[in-house]
């Protein structure tokens, strides 16, 4: 009777342990799948999200700017220690704005043998005035300070290059600047700068636990790193040949290409494989990158992978100990009967 029992049950449980496990290793794959697709779409959904708040930041300091621009021209003639109140306003009431400046054309406000430039900045926990005169560097003179020269040039509002502010604030910073005129002339620029150097403490708090970013320009140069020798110095593509990274080197072009988008390479920083979200910031041109480890990226896809298997062979387990006790009571009456000729199952 074991051997028919043992027959019964291969002849039961095997064609149901193929199919099962065939639908298991479905299931399973798909589920992998669909969990990839899931975290991928998540991810970008956030490095978008992430972008977009440092772009709303940006415009909104844009927006001092354009609204200081139009105060001073209105104001052109008044008091100077009214045009400082106006800066220093500026940078009191909001943290990520690093430093505000007023350039006035020469002969404007005062004489044309002389730079006038009110300048309003953070210097630790205090904020700090001067004037940047040509004592300071000149601004009005030197193409080097595009900051006041571009938007002269354009006349519209634009956002720097990236540079470092020596002699006044002292920082690497972009300069978002909106000229503004008296009759048809130019009469000055207003200024708002971005300490680039702090960016992830004034505007890039709440970054995925266990993530980093970068910010790149359009041409690849790092606009923030958590490295500061890097900014303005280095561009992702050098940093990927210094390590000899050819994956992150291959797949710069796309990620510079202005869209959202996830991509996976070897760590660059980290001796784990990285996966990349990157995002473009709208008004500026720049690029956000947060990377995280893979084994992190992927803890999620892992646990719901676990549970998922550990679901799936619990039910498998209880199919087999199913098919046993069935097969048991199926032989049972087939052994009396063996045993006895008239034995009936049936009473």
């Amino acid at each position: 009777m074991k051997s028919i029992r043992t027959k019964l049950i291969l002849f039961i449980a095997a064609p149901t342990l193929i199919v099962y496990v065939a639908i298991l290793g479905w299931t399973l794959s798909f589920l992998r799948a669909r969990s990839f697709s899931e975290l991928e779409t998540t991810m970008t959904r956030l490095a978008s999200n992430f972008a977009g708040r440092f772009d709303g930041y940006l415009r909104e300091a844009a927006a001092v700017a354009d609204t200081s621009a139009t105060a001073f021209a209105a104001n052109l003639h008044g008091p100077e220690v009214g045009f400082y109140s106006q800066l220093r306003a500026n940078v009191e009431k909001r943290p990520f704005i690093y430093g505000a400046c007023a350039a006035f054309e020469p002969g404007t406000v005062r004489p044309t043998s002389e730079l006038f430039a009110p300048y309003v900045h953070r210097s630790g926990a205090a904020i700090a005035e001067m004037n940047i005169s040509r004592g300071v560097y000149d601004w009005y003179g030197d193409p080097r300070w595009t900051w006041y020269r571009e938007p002269k040039s354009l006349g519209r509002p634009v956002w720097s290059a990236p540079y470092f502010d020596e002699g006044a604030g002292n920082v690497l910073m972009t300069t978002y600047s909106a000229p503004f005129f008296v009759d048809g002339s130019i009469a000055g620029v207003a200024t708002v700068d971005i300490d680039l150097t702090g960016l992830r403490e004034s505007i890039g708090t709440g970054i995925t636990e266990g993530a980093d970013f970068v910010i790149l320009a359009k041409d690849g140069a790092f606009v923030y790193d958590r490295r500061p020798e890097r900014i303005l110095r280095k561009t992702l593509k050098d940093v990927a040949r210094e390590s000899g990274n050819r994956e992150l080197e291959r797949i710069l072009p796309l990620v510079l290409a202005g869209k959202a988008g996830v991509a996976v390479v070897p760590g660059w920083d980290h001796p784990e494989r990285q996966w990349l979200f990157y995002s473009p910031i709208a008004s500026t041109d720049w690029t956000f990158i947060a990377f995280t480890p893979e084994r992190i990226a992927l803890e999620g896809v892992r646990l719901r992978f676990i549970a998922a298997a550990a679901a799936l062979a619990v039910t498998l387990a209880m199919i087999v100990t199913c098919i046993v006790l069935v097969s048991g009571l199926i032989v049972k009456p087939l052994s009396r009967l063996t045993a006895n000729p008239d034995f009936s199952p049936w009473g």
